[in-house]
């Protein structure tokens, strides 16, 4: 029996491989791709996001931790994966599932460090202060891998902290530069290097190997040339009178001041709105006229002003598309399109078209 519906993320991958296309007329014939695919593609499905990139080349796919990596290796992707968190548990299912950790720290490299050559990815700290070795431990991480040839490290990279601010990503690109160069003198094998992200891509002209593609990838930006890829919809389940003095609701958080009409659609924070309570910015739109969220949101649905217009129950409801982009609502929200996307819940259908 095929499934109705009702709340569904709309994907469109001829998009996906445009924006991949805007990406790579930016960047020499010559630099290679790495797909970030974490949490579940930015929400986006990431079975269905890698096929269609890994039949663009990519040349790999970035995600947050083991069990996302045997998730798309299990999926018949043969693309090498990079796992940013790798861990301290499954070396032997990093074998066999020829996963590549990151290594930010000794207990890592030592942990990866048995019986089997892995391969393996090296991140520094140069900046942002989160995972990373710093730039001080560099000689002796040298002397590590000189030492230890089960440990085959392929790339090094760092993690820009803010590609927007143009003075202190110029001081990243400094250090990382420092340390490349340490590394290219006296690392016995050859690596190759990777920094910049989506914006740093657009802000500045790429000079290492590889580049890192998320958010850009998905058109979450106010960027030209780059498309959102998705389109939130859900439908109105139904619809009811409320009089002037009445509250809508959990919380009695909002009492109306007339009599008004109102729907409730089925889609709430655990699906991954972006606010429990009230948002005088907050809106969704039906059949091109928006419409308000009012009361706190509940965890499967929310209530909307349908105010005089002439709206039935089954009626579809945008909560975000290209004109109403995922960057719009995350301003209003005081949010961000990663918090958007990433939060939207697995439950939701997503259908992809080509």
């Amino acid at each position: 029996m095929k499934a109705n519906y009702e709340s569904i993320l709309h994907v469109n991958l001829n998009l996906l491989e445009s924006n991949f296309k805007f990406f790579k007329k930016k960047l020499d014939d010559k630099t290679k791709i790495i797909a970030v695919v974490k949490a579940f593609a930015y929400g986006h499905g990431d079975i269905r996001i890698c096929k269609k990139l890994e039949k663009l080349n990519v040349s790999y796919f970035w995600v947050a931790d083991f069990e996302e990596a045997v998730r798309v290796r299990r999926n018949n992707i043969s693309t090498p994966i990079i796992v940013a968190n790798p861990g301290y548990k499954n070396y032997n299912l990093f074998v066999k599932y020829d996963l590549e950790p990151l290594i930010f720290n000794f207990k890592s490299l030592n942990y990866f460090n048995q019986n089997e050559i892995i391969n393996c990815h090296i991140k520094f700290n140069t900046g942002m202060n989160r995972f990373g070795f710093d730039t001080d431990q560099k000689e002796k991480i040298i002397k590590y891998l000189n030492q230890n040839k089960n440990i085959n490290v392929k790339t090094i990279c760092s993690h820009l902290a803010d590609s927007t601010n143009k003075s202190f990503t110029k001081n990243q690109i400094n250090n990382f530069d420092f340390i490349c160069n340490f590394f290219t003198k006296n690392y016995n094998r050859k690596i190759e290097r990777h920094l910049f992200n989506s914006k740093a891509i657009i802000n500045f002209k790429n000079k290492y190997e590889l580049v890192r593609l998320g958010i850009g990838l998905y058109g979450a930006s106010s960027d030209k040339g780059l498309c959102q890829i998705s389109t939130m919809t859900s439908i109105i389940s139904q619809i009811k009178k409320i009089n002037k003095g009445e509250f809508v609701g959990y919380g009695l958080n909002f009492c109306s001041e007339e009599n008004i009409r109102i729907g409730i659609v089925p889609f709430g924070y655990a699906d991954g709105i972006y606010t429990k309570k009230n948002n005088d910015d907050y809106y969704v739109y039906i059949n091109r006229k928006k419409h308000k969220i009012i009361g706190d949101i509940s965890m499967d649905s929310l209530i909307i002003d349908l105010e005089d217009s002439k709206v039935e129950i089954g009626e579809k409801v945008i909560l975000f598309d290209s004109k109403h982009s995922i960057e719009k609502v995350a301003k209003s929200n005081n949010s961000s399109a990663y918090e958007i996307l990433s939060k939207l819940n697995r439950r939701i259908r997503r259908k992809y078209y080509s």
